[in-house]
């Protein structure tokens, strides 16, 4: 391979070929060859061109066919592809260089290389250098998982940033709202973000003032990515939906608790107080209100959880007194639990395998997906599938994505014993594939009926 420098653009009056002996260029008893300029600025998505001039060095008819050589040669063309000449002819041949805008372009000096091949003289292939000077650009975006949350005292998303330039970008992530509602905490306000890649980081939102009872309140905020690599803020917009501290069924339940006290203080006087011994009587009774009294200032204090506590308790002493007269007992159901549930599912698969993650839903427990989001920052190739046990609820191919989010109006429900399954087939001619999924959701825990808890010792 042969090369030639350029102190400055080339004369136009003058062939580069009019002195031989001083033509900077390298000739073969096949074809002399000049390119024109040697360095060329290029911006990913855009065009750069330069000119080859070939001149037929030998005594015969030659044919001339150009191959491009370094890393510039999958995006550089050169026409014609193939110059016929005389002995001692001359033409041109149009180099250009169209980089992608992606992030797997590099920017900075690209060396390449374009050989002039002879088809009467193999030998006499001479190579030109040049160099593709590609221009960074930048392009970050950003999205925020889940767009609304809701909460009493405080609620979490995840902020997901996109680097999809080809330069490392900075940035800093700012979170505020209008009307000054809301604190903020990023687990990381700074993130360094290398081309093509994704970086994940988490965000606490918490209103300044609760309110007691009344309707939901919406409190939007904003999301400001700012780079200090000349990129323009990206803006994401997020919703808090602040609920009371008491929900609107507690007022409900206090009255169904009250009418359940009425109807124990009913057996007391019409059932179990003519059958019952005086010291036992007053033993029970003071047993009773002490439990009912218990009870309320349970539900007013903390809610339907430990008020359904007190009923069980009580329910529990009534059906002691049923049985001690001889009839049916009430019976009690199990209760279910609800709370937030939220998962990330990875997988890294060699080129043409597959591979697994799952989450198992365990014994006496539901869970209700109402959003997924899918995570490919390396915009690989295969297919990515979403399984409920050897289901496939969701297929969807690598290649089209590097995020894509899912939320369900009604949830996909995973009862127990099933299993939510991430799995990639990752593709042959793909690098190796990194792929996740964060999916949220509510996962549904059956507690056993307050006899059972007691039996087996156990309390809530």
């Amino acid at each position: 391979m042969a090369s030639r420098a350029t102190d400055g653009a080339p004369t136009a009056a003058r062939a580069p070929w009019a002195d031989t002996a001083s033509m900077p260029t390298v000739t073969g008893m096949g074809a002399i060859a000049a390119l024109e300029p040697v360095a060329l600025s290029v911006e990913p998505g855009g065009e750069a061109t330069a000119t080859l001039r070939v001149r037929n060095a030998g005594a015969i008819v030659d044919e001339f066919t150009f191959e491009v050589v370094g890393d510039a040669a999958g995006w550089t063309i050169v026409m014609p592809p193939v110059l016929r000449l005389l002995p001692g002819a001359e033409e041109v041949a149009q180099v250009t260089l169209r980089p992608p805008r992606a992030a797997s372009t590099p920017a900075g000096d690209v060396p390449f290389g374009i050989k002039v091949n002879s088809k009467e003289d193999p030998s006499g292939a001479v190579v030109e250098e040049g160099v593709a000077r590609v221009t960074p650009f930048g392009e970050l975006t950003a999205e925020l998982l889940p767009r609304t949350s809701q909460g009493r005292r405080k609620a979490y998303h995840e902020l997901a940033v996109d680097n999809r330039g080809n330069e490392r970008l900075n940035t800093d992530v700012l979170v505020f709202d209008d009307d000054e509602l809301l604190e903020f905490e990023v687990e990381d306000p700074g993130l360094v973000i290398e081309p093509g890649q994704a970086r994940f980081t988490k965000l606490q939102v918490r209103p300044r003032e609760r309110f007691w009872r009344g309707p939901n309140k919406t409190l939007p905020f904003h999301v400001q990515l700012l780079s200090d690599d000349g990129i323009g803020p990206v803006n994401v917009e997020g919703t808090l939906v602040q609920r009371a501290v008491l929900p609107k069924w507690l007022m409900w339940a206090l009255l169904g608790l009250l009418a359940l006290v009425a109807l124990l203080v009913l057996l007391w006087f019409t059932v179990f107080r003519p059958t019952i011994e005086s010291a036992a009587r007053d033993s029970v009774q003071d047993a009773v209100d002490e439990a009912v009294e218990d009870a309320v200032d349970a539900a007013v204090a903390a809610g339907l959880a430990d008020q359904q506590n007190q009923v069980d308790d009580l329910t529990v002493g009534v059906n002691d007194l049923l049985e001690a007269q001889g009839q049916e007992p009430i019976e009690l159901t199990p209760r279910e639990v609800a709370t937030a549930r939220d998962l990330r599912l990875s997988v890294t698969a060699a080129p043409g395998a597959t591979r697994n993650d799952s989450f198992g839903v365990g014994e006496g427990e539901t869970f209700q997906m109402s959003d997924i989001v899918l995570q490919n920052p390396r915009g690989n190739a295969g297919e990515l599938r979403i399984l409920r046990g050897e289901q496939r609820l969701l297929v969807v191919a690598l290649e089209n994505f590097r995020d894509l989010d899912y939320h369900f109006v009604s949830p996909v429900v995973f009862n127990e014993g099933d299993a939510l399954v991430l799995q990639v087939a990752c593709g042959a001619d793909s690098t190796a594939c990194e792929v996740g999924a964060y999916v949220s959701g509510t996962l549904v825990t059956t507690a056993p009926p307050a006899e059972e808890a007691v039996a087996t010792g156990s309390s809530d």
